[in-house]
């Protein structure tokens, strides 16, 4: 008997821990305190819930201007992809985005041609670009210009608006294709190694590629430094010169010069025959030189501000656009929220514990390309975005300000931020008598092992893929949920 009444107290105790542990795991109004009611008085917490309104708006992103708005579609961003970026993107809610370059070549000092062409002679010289991705329509014709720069451009890392300071240019050539497939195409390795590579190749007029070797046979002083073969060849503008509808991401850019190499070659007869063999030497941009980013879009003043769409009048957006296009502005309520937090009865003190945050995106079909979601936001302060990516800053370097989120889900249409409450509490401290604004933007995010249930973060640069993305807001809703403790103040 008595093991009897053991075993029906143990199992009531374990029932009252059961209900404990649900009610503990739970957070209602305020008025529906949740505590631990086991504990002492002079020790007990109790926690919260309460809510906020939110304010949203497009501002562009140029942070060298701190988003002052830019008449000519040109926005400033720190570039550090290794890309590059040429084409044109038309969008009828987004409008359109259309990037260009320039870029110099670099030359190896005391230059000289792998093999010695067939009486010195150069057949044929080529600006080339080499991409195996690209973005849009694969069958839009597109037409893809070089000019040769008349200054040579500086080190700059930021992308540029007004290139005409760097002029007169001069037309080397231009080329047409289709972005599927370029002026040729070629398919290396199988499976899931299976590459595809394209390249657009232009024709430019061969006294170039002629001269270039006709100097390096004689030892010329363009190849004593880069800075005398900047002087020598600036450096080129690829731009686009017709065509709408597609993006390359462009991996090599170079300057090719190709030859005929006349070989002996003895075959399985011994019987020995002259072979014409193509060689080809190049120029090719690499990170010792300079380049420089351009990005245009048409009408981004139709982005900004609060956009409402037909339908529900209480509903907003705001709007995410890159490369160098618009991103939101979030306002947090963090003077409201401070005086909650200090809004407890005397003896009793309040600390902010929870801030949930997730943003709702309208995966509507915005025109024919359909510019695609970005896989990364990032949220920080609005005056910390410059140095953020000037000092190439991680959300693991700069923990309790930045907040970098969640993968985007399709299924959801969002993108979680989880708890940012380091961030609100921080600027509490810091700025008490502000309320909190921070930008939230598409980032491009390198992790350490892509593959990994848990990667790491190397870096995260300015988004330059173009992506376009409607944020949905409500007018007058408490949106945001804050969870709070109190818990009465320890006398010492």
């Amino acid at each position: 008997m008595k093991n009897g009444s053991n075993m029906k107290k143990l199992i009531a105790f374990l029932l009252c821990s059961v209900g404990l542990l649900v009610s503990v795991a739970s957070c209602d109004e305020p008025k529906n305190a949740l505590g631990i009611e086991l504990q002492p008085d002079d020790s007990k917490i109790k926690t919260y819930s309460a809510q906020f309104s939110l304010d949203a708006v497009t501002v562009p992103f140029d942070v060298k201007t701190n988003g002052a708005k830019d008449e000519d579609g040109f926005n400033k961003i720190l570039v550090s992809s290794p890309f590059s970026f040429i084409g044109h993107l038309p969008d009828e809610y987004f409008k359109s985005v259309s990037s260009d370059y320039l870029c110099q070549l670099y030359a190896p000092k005391g230059l000289k041609f792998s093999d010695i062409p067939e009486k010195g002679r150069i057949d044929s010289t080529r600006v080339s670009l080499y991409y195996t991705s690209y973005d849009g329509d694969s069958l839009a014709p597109l037409t893809i210009a070089a000019y040769k720069l008349g200054k040579t451009i500086p080190f700059e890392h930021y992308s540029v608006g007004n290139i005409d300071q760097y002029g007169p240019f001069e037309k080397l050539g231009e080329s047409s294709f289709l972005p599927s497939v370029g002026n040729s195409r070629i398919v290396i390795g199988s499976g899931q190694d299976k590459v595809t590579i394209m390249s657009v190749s232009i024709p430019v007029d061969n006294k170039l590629g002629q001269d270039i070797y006709d100097r390096s046979v004689k030892n010329d002083p363009i190849f004593s430094s880069q800075e005398a073969f900047n002087k020598y060849f600036p450096g080129m503008h690829l731009t686009v010169q017709a065509g709408s509808g597609s993006m390359l991401r462009v991996y090599r850019t170079a300057l090719t010069m190709y030859y005929t190499k006349d070989t002996i070659v003895q075959s399985s007869k011994k019987t020995d025959s002259l072979v014409h063999l193509v060689k080809d030497q190049e120029l090719i941009l690499t990170p010792e030189v300079s380049q420089i980013a351009r990005f245009h879009h048409a009408d981004l003043s139709s982005l900004l501000g609060k956009t409402t769409l037909s339908g529900n009048p209480d509903e907003y957006y705001t709007n995410l656009k890159s490369p160098a296009g618009v991103v939101t502005e979030i306002t947090f309520p963090t003077k409201a929220i401070q005086a909650l937090l200090k809004g407890g009865n005397t003896g009793y003190e309040r600390a902010l514990e929870s801030v949930p945050f997730t943003l709702t995106a309208d995966p509507s079909d915005n025109g024919v390309y359909h510019l695609s979601a970005p896989t990364y936001l990032l949220m920080l302060p609005k005056d910390s975005v410059a140095s953020f990516f000037d000092r190439r800053e991680t959300e693991l370097t700069e923990a309790y300000t930045t907040f970098l989120s969640q993968i985007y889900s399709s299924a959801s249409t969002s993108y979680s931020f989880s708890n940012i409450s380091k961030l609100i509490n921080k600027h509490i401290k810091d700025n008490p008598n502000e309320d909190l604004k921070v930008w939230v933007l598409p980032v491009e995010r390198a992790l350490s092992d892509p593959n990994s249930n848990n990667p790491v973060t190397l870096s995260i640069s300015n988004l330059l893929k173009p992506t376009g993305l409607r944020l949905k807001h409500s007018k007058n809703v408490k949106n945001l949920r804050i969870i709070y403790s109190e818990r009465k103040t320890t006398n010492k």
